[in-house]
């Protein structure tokens, strides 16, 4: 399944899906690998004293009209790409097609740079257009209708299935990070 409101399937580049796309990726987000079992617990307590003390302020102190302001941010789901040497290419030619399911879609605002220096032949931002609370969601509330014209744009459900899978040989590393630009 592909990540449509962020811009274009381009998203399964370094999430773990039904197609096995870079699993060892999955979970960046919450945890780095050397993080201990104390650290978290100690950032559990921590947690759990803070909501006692905000539960012991008197009512009249809790502002419940009050609706926390949001960041006047727009968010990006960004993947940092390595291609298998000599593959580049046939990447970005499935990536046209990726591109020209967004846009039957209406979807843009994708960014895919081709990097001429640094360690990655391709840095890709995708517009996350449900904000930062997208990295929290199971199923993607568009995915399926993305799924559904890719599937339709390329020939049927088995050919997109083969697409993504020779899409996911040809990416050697990929890294995932979130960011934002500021609007103001």
């Amino acid at each position: 399944m592909t990540h449509p409101a962020l811009g274009s399937s381009l998203f399964a580049l370094g999430f773990a899906d039904h197609r096995g796309v870079k699993k060892n990726l999955s979970g960046r987000f919450f945890r780095n690998k050397g993080e201990s079992i104390m650290t978290r617990m100690t950032i559990l307590a921590a947690a759990l004293a803070l909501g006692t003390v905000t539960a012991a302020l008197p009512a009249a102190a809790q502002d419940a009209s009050a609706t926390p302001e949001l960041m006047k941010v727009d968010w990006y789901d960004v993947q940092l790409i390595k291609w298998v040497p000599g593959k580049g290419g046939r990447a970005h030619e499935i990536i046209e097609m990726f591109m020209k399911t967004d846009k039957e879609l209406g979807l843009s605002g994708v960014m895919d740079f081709h990097m001429r220096t640094g360690p990655w032949d391709s840095i890709v931002a995708l517009p996350m257009r449900g904000g930062i609370a997208e990295v929290g969601w199971a199923n993607n509330p568009e995915e399926k209708k993305w799924d559904e014209a890719f599937a339709k744009q390329v020939g049927g459900p088995e050919k997109a299935k083969a697409i993504y899978d020779e899409f996911n040989t040809l990416i050697l590393r990929s890294e995932r990070h979130v960011g934002h630009i500021d609007r103001d």
